[in-house]
């Protein structure tokens, strides 16, 4: 279960940090100098959404949610 959980989180990260390293001068259509652009773009709110799902599934986790017998 671990190992499957770090490969999904391995995954997950190579995915999401390479839309990063497609970034530059010009891209989108907000300006890259208002704060918007970092919220509503597809390249950098994919990253985003990502960490937000991962430190709710690590929340649920924690709380035991996963837990046969509850």
């Amino acid at each position: 279960m671990f190992r499957r959980s770090v490969a999904t989180a391995t995954t997950l990260s190579a995915l999401l940090t390479s839309a990063v390293a497609q970034a530059h001068p010009g891209h989108g259509t907000i300006d890259a100098s208002q704060p918007a652009h970092y919220v509503v773009e597809p390249l950098h709110a994919a990253p985003w959404i990502g960490l937000v799902a991962v430190a709710v599934a690590a929340a649920m986790y924690a709380r035991g949610y996963w837990k046969k017998n509850r």
